[in-house]
């Protein structure tokens, strides 16, 4: 994964901090957008299956004109956006921007918004990326290499929190997208650059993942808020903390191999946590928070098996180079903070655990 700075001095060198959006509101999107001035206009960033699934389901204010609408299908790349941004200026209007859908809509969104320079409210409908409170837009280049563009001003100026669109999201899909927070807490907990407040962060997002997992195969009546509100908190420790190498893995096998991000996270985290903790220093930290290294395993096994979360096998190519792999992801800017240093060696022998020849 590539960074860009995008002028982000304000941010490297990494420094200890905690950073979120302006505002959250915890209800319906109705209610919010009532209160607001009579004459706003919006140009609503959307995942083309959220908002035809929702469509009613919004505000009218929200059911825009066909050229304030842009509507996004597929990953998030930088050709989309350069899509959006042509869209945006040939609408005429310094519109407020609405994002509508899961993360890919979100990095978009948040990367126009800086770009052009109007406000960002943003209505999430996945609750795993936690892009709706993390200063980081992800998107992915020509050659399928992931970019990160990093910088304050990709926050969102609002946050809508609205528990009924996370209802209509496949129950495998969802799974990966639990795992994907669940990763976000634990990398985050053992990160170069966690503190005392991303710590309580994740610690409170892995028993809220944890209570929401007791009833994935019968949900509650809370069940899509407690599980809204621990991809929040995972996000806000992601974008105060970052994560490490599950991440830095998922970056490299996700976009080249098809592999959805959750399941490439379900894959290596248990191996990643195991491996950084047989250093002692992240030992220890674990064993201060109350969660030993075993018992956090054990965690993360027990909320794979109760969403259903069946790792994936990786078969590479036969012109796989595991140098070059594992050379490219120690490059991933989440190894900055992975909280034990890696050789290229030990990265090359830890990935062939993880894949399998195809050489037919």
């Amino acid at each position: 994964m590539q960074v860009l700075l995008n002028e982000a001095s304000s941010m490297y060198p990494f420094l200890k901090k905690a950073v979120f959006p302006s505002s959250i509101f915890f209800c319906k999107v109705e209610p919010y957008f009532k209160t607001l001035e009579e004459g706003v206009s919006y140009f609503v960033m959307a995942s083309a299956s959220a908002y035809h699934q929702h469509k009613t389901t919004l505000p009218e204010v929200l059911q825009v004109e066909e050229k304030n609408l842009f509507l996004q299908r597929g990953e998030p790349t930088e050709h989309a956006l350069a899509d959006s941004k042509k869209q945006f200026e040939a609408s005429g209007s310094r519109a407020t921007i609405v994002s509508f859908g899961g993360g890919a809509v979100m990095d978009l969104a948040k990367a126009l918004k800086h770009e052009v320079g109007v406000p960002l409210v943003v209505i999430p409908t996945t609750p795993g990326t936690g892009s709706e409170v993390t200063p980081y837009s992800v998107l992915i280049d020509h050659k399928r290499v992931k970019v990160v563009r990093s910088h304050y001003g990709l926050l969102p100026e609002v946050v809508i929190l609205d528990p009924r669109f996370l209802q209509t999201i496949p129950k495998d899909l969802l799974g990966f997208m639990v795992v994907d927070a669940l990763a976000h807490s634990v990398e985050g907990l053992v990160s170069k650059f966690a503190n005392p407040l991303s710590d309580a962060l994740a610690l409170q997002a892995i028993r809220l993942i944890e209570r929401a997992s007791q009833q994935a195969q019968e949900p509650g009546e809370d069940f899509f808020e407690t599980l809204q509100v621990a991809g929040v908190l995972g996000g806000m420790v992601q974008g105060s903390a970052s994560v490490g190498l599950a991440h830095a893995c998922a970056h490299y096998f996700g976009p080249r191999y098809g592999i959805h991000h959750g399941a490439a996270i379900a894959l290596f985290l248990p191996g990643v946590l195991s491996w950084n903790a047989s250093d002692v220093k992240v030992a220890e930290k674990l064993e201060k928070a109350s969660m030993p290294a075993d018992d956090l395993l054990a965690r993360i096994q027990g909320v794979l098996a109760a969403f259903d979360v069946s790792p994936p096998t990786i078969t590479v190519r036969g012109d796989f180079d595991i140098a070059e792999c594992a050379t490219s992801i120690k490059k991933d800017v989440c190894m900055l903070t992975n909280p034990v240093r890696w050789t290229e060696p030990r990265l090359a022998e830890f990935i062939g655990m993880y894949v399998a020849s195809n050489h037919s």
